[in-house]
């Protein structure tokens, strides 16, 4: 398949909203592009060493089974190879990987079931693969899970010799609505290098899964945070919870609704006193935070308290399994996928880069038109960019295909089309005490409108020409207020903008 018929032609709007002045512009190549078979693309990893990406795009065609298709690029977004993965055997949901720089392979993570027709909840089976920068795939291993309802999510730590794997089911309500009893499933795992599983325990319980693994920062085993957390020893048994449900910080008022999703997504070890956690959740997060999609906090089991957390976006669907990732300048990318019931409003995807601190450095607003996307995850690069991926379908219809995002570290993007196509609104300063100063692309003459949080307009000013309009606002009151580029009547670009 050549790259031509890879890239889409389509016209995107993006705003950008940097809160600083004078961000250099990046010139690692960056690409949007989709591949043609019906399917979603749900791993992204890099081989560092050569600077090309392995992604694994699953079918969504049952005939002769839900193939795995593999597709290695280069850093132009040239395609390399593609090829199907083809275990007749088993379907496979892959989950997880992780680069292996000794090797110059990558290691993948999934769940597997050999019941044929397949049924997505009945994945009952840990497997793990290697594969290197030609795209061959080796040392295959099943491993049967104890399982009633089936696995979906997969975290794991590797702690330089073993892996320490989480591997959880959803919410059993959802999946089978006619069981009495709501209860969830979770297997730990000690594994070797190579995939051979060392130890294995077993969790049925009433109390809601976890999803991801970090070492303890009370002792020296492992923890696994949740609304219900685990504690775990060096060989993944279980010693006891973190704390009850109604003390938790990942605790949900009603933590039982059926419009509860993920409980949390990915984890990292950010200091020696906290983790950084993503969540994604319908509903809300009781008194700690009140939100409807990703949030990214610190938080420590030392005394189970929030310590800062982040919220982007709006809506109820965040990232579907990677929510967040650390870049190699130990910035943070996050994201949130909200996607309107009406399928005559287009979505709004809403990506943000965050400091070590927790502290937004920008945030980026992008629709596509008439289409919308399911997005599965946000991942860095090793050149400080970051790519999302997931699958893309026209407004209104169900399947769609798999496509591939990258944006330099500033939140840029080419079109596909030509630059031309692409807006955006940046400002600074972001905070002020009154000066604000937008600075406009390819919108051309329009009109800026300021908003404060009632939904009152109390500025605006023409734009005559595209670049810097500066405005002096400080006779506004402090406080957190909206402004929106109009051409007429049709909005063009909106931000936030706090006056302090």
């Amino acid at each position: 398949m050549k790259m031509e018929n890879l890239k889409y032609v389509l016209k995107i709007t993006i705003i950008l909203i940097i809160s600083q002045i004078g961000v250099a512009q990046n010139a690692a190549p960056i690409w949007d592009f989709m591949d043609e078979n019906s399917g979603y693309t749900y791993i992204f990893e890099e081989f560092d060493k050569d600077k090309t990406y392995l992604t694994i795009n699953k079918s969504t065609f049952p005939s002769p089974m839900y193939r795995n298709n593999m597709i290695i690029f280069d850093e132009d977004g040239n395609q390399l190879i593609h090829k199907e993965i083809a275990i007749d055997s088993f379907d496979i949901y892959w989950n997880e990987s992780r680069y292996i720089a000794s090797s110059n392979k990558i290691m993948l993570f999934g769940v597997a079931t050999k019941k044929i027709p397949f049924s997505y909840l009945e994945y009952d089976h840990l497997v793990t693969m290697f594969v290197d920068e030609f795209g061959n795939y080796d040392q295959i291993k099943f491993t049967k899970l104890s399982s009633e309802l089936g696995y979906r999510s997969i975290g794991y730590h590797f702690d330089g010799q073993n892996y320490k794997i989480v591997i959880s089911s959803d919410f059993a309500f959802l999946d089978y609505p006619d069981i009495p009893e709501i209860y969830f499933e979770t297997t730990f795992l000690d594994m070797t290098a190579d995939g051979e599983v060392l130890n294995m325990e077993y969790l049925k319980s009433t109390e809601p899964s976890c999803q991801c693994i970090l070492p303890s920062l009370i002792d020296d085993g492992y923890h696994c945070p949740g609304v219900t957390g685990y504690n775990l020893d060096q060989s993944m048994n279980i010693k006891g919870t973190e704390i009850n449900r109604n003390g938790s910080t990942l605790a949900f008022e009603l933590w039982a609704s059926k419009f509860l999703v993920r409980i949390n997504q990915r984890c990292f070890l950010w200091s020696n006193h906290t983790y950084l956690i993503s969540n994604t959740s319908f509903g809300s997060f009781g008194s700690n935070v009140n939100n409807e999609n990703v949030v990214v906090f610190n938080y420590t089991p030392k005394d189970y308290k929030l310590k800062k957390y982040y919220t982007t976006g709006f809506g109820r669907v965040a990232f579907l399994k990677y929510s967040m990732d650390i870049s190699y300048d130990s910035t943070i990318y996050t994201g949130n996928n909200y996607l309107s019931l009406n399928n005559n409003f287009n979505e709004v995807i809403t990506l943000a880069k965050l400091n070590k601190h927790l502290d937004k450095i920008w945030e980026l607003k992008l629709t596509v038109e008439d289409k919308t996307h399911v997005v599965g995850g946000i991942k860095a690069t090793s050149d400080t960019c970051f790519v999302i991926f997931g699958f893309r379908k026209n407004k209104g219809e169900s399947d769609g295909v798999p496509f591939l995002m990258k944006f330099d570290k500033n939140g840029g993007i080419k079109s596909s089309l030509n630059d031309n196509a692409i807006q955006y609104v940046k400002s600074y300063p972001n905070p002020s005490s009154g000066p604000l100063t937008l600075d406009i692309k390819g919108i051309g003459i329009a009109e800026i409108r300021i908003f404060d949080m009632l939904g009152h307009n109390v500025y605006v000013q023409d734009v005559s020409q595209e670049g810097e309009t500066s405005m002096d606002l400080s006779a506004l009151s402090d406080g957190t207020y909206v402004y929106k580029i109009y051409q007429g009547s049709k909005e063009m670009g909106s931000g936030f903008w706090v006056k302090q």
